[in-house]
């Protein structure tokens, strides 16, 4: 993450970078993730696992099954395509079952149907009353289960209501 140039983060009440580093209680997904290339997705996920310590292999091998990638499979991560890459991620945000889960643009390079089971498993992590903060381009995907939606105008977040998305879609 980078430091902010102005304004405030503030996670549980605490301001981060000031009260408190990185919160522990957030997953987080960036697009384009980094991984020690010459592991599997298993061994780097349970690395990354490990500076937590909590959750177990089995619980790791179920994020992945739950995203379609096979825990078993020994194939380096240099020789993964940009989607499983970027299924990767997503399981690092999740597999720890953290409260708040950011999303940098999940859903590209992503086929159509892996966006479904994007789609469905983000969905999956509301119903657990998670927080879900997600960036994307792809508004079919957002409006599907965002409880608000909020875009940048003039450097600012403004809320992306009837009359914004009317204009952005004639375009």
């Amino acid at each position: 993450m980078e430091d902010a140039d102005q304004g405030t983060v503030i996670v549980s009440g605490k301001e981060v970078g000031h009260d408190h580093d990185f919160p522990k209680n957030i997953g987080l997904f960036v697009n384009e993730p980094a991984y020690i290339e010459y592991h599997d997705g298993f061994t780097n996920l349970k690395m990354l696992a490990q500076i937590q310590n909590k959750i177990s292999d089995v619980q790791i091998r179920e994020a992945m099954q739950a995203i379609g990638l096979d825990p078993d499979d020994k194939t380096m991560v240099k020789n993964y395509s940009s989607g499983m890459k970027q299924k990767l991620g997503i399981v690092q945000a999740v597999m720890e079952n953290q409260q708040i889960i950011l999303l940098d643009e999940p859903f590209n390079t992503l086929d159509y149907e892996t966006n479904r089971v994007v789609a469905k498993l983000i969905r999956s992590e509301k119903d657990k009353k998670r927080t879900i903060i997600l960036t994307s381009h792809q508004h079919q995907y957002l409006q599907q289960f965002c409880d608000r939606i909020l875009m940048i105008q003039n450097n600012s977040l403004v809320p992306f209501d009837e009359e914004r998305q009317e204009a952005y879609f004639k375009i």
